[in-house]
Order: C-alpha cells, then structure tokens, then sequence
C-alpha cells in the first residue's frame, strides 16, 4: 500500500497513511503494533512499518506482546511474533453421537474404557502408536 503514517511507525504520513488510520478509526479497529519497534520491512537503504497487526476486540490492544523479530530467512519483510496473554482456560467436553440416542447408556456402559483410550491417543508418539490405539 506504500502507507506512511505515524501511528505505524513512520516519521511523517501521506495520503495513504492518513486513508489507513482512517480506515483503522471507523472500523473501530485496534493496532497492536508496538510504538517504537524496530522497522518491518528493511532492504538497502530502506525501511519501514507497511506490516500491520490490527484486532477487533479492544481488550487484546492491552493483552499483547508484538515483537519485529531478527530477520534470519532473507526477506526484505521481518518476521512479527505477537504473544497474547489471557488467563482464559480452555474447556472441553467429550461428546458422543450415537446412531438411535442412547447417549446416556452409551456413556455409562463405556465410560471408563473411552477415557483409557483417549490417554492412549494422546500419548501416542508415532503413526503406529495411534494405529495400535485404534485398532
């Protein structure tokens, strides 16, 4: 897009830069780049900011860690890592689709034998572990 605009990281903006941060504004859009970051996008002389992060959700702008990582794979462009930090736990259900119902009898006839067998899935290392699992 050739944007230059300072919320990004550029010294100055152009006409570019000012339609992205507009566009950043109606969408109600959060940028999670960090101010001050090394540049995104490096060749020669040049360098610049063009590598946007942006998210819906206001919450993640302060739940962030954005990075401009070393440049080890011989692109103009540097990789980004964004870690989020979230206290959110992860919760899920074993579920069951039987052909007629029943999923209650289902449930308690082989209860124990499924909860062995997803053990054994998932610490199977290889294809022939997961294989012998299944069987």
């Amino acid at each position: 897009m050739n944007a230059h605009c300072v919320r990004c990281g550029n010294r100055t903006n152009n006409n570019r830069g000012y339609q992205v941060e507009n566009f950043i504004s109606k969408k109600n859009l959060q940028l999670l780049n960090s101010p001050g970051a090394e540049p995104t996008f490096q060749r020669y002389r040049e360098e610049g900011w063009p590598d946007l992060t942006l998210a819906s959700n206001p919450t993640l702008e302060n739940m962030c860690d954005w990075e401009v990582m070393e440049n080890k794979y011989f692109s103009d462009h540097n990789l980004i890592k964004i870690i989020i930090k979230s206290e959110t736990h992860i919760l899920s259900y074993l579920r069951f689709k039987t052909k007629f119902g029943g999923h209650k009898k289902f449930c308690n006839n082989f209860k124990e034998k499924i909860h062995k067998l997803l053990e054994i899935i998932h610490n199977a290392g290889t294809i022939k572990d997961l294989d012998a699992a299944t069987e």
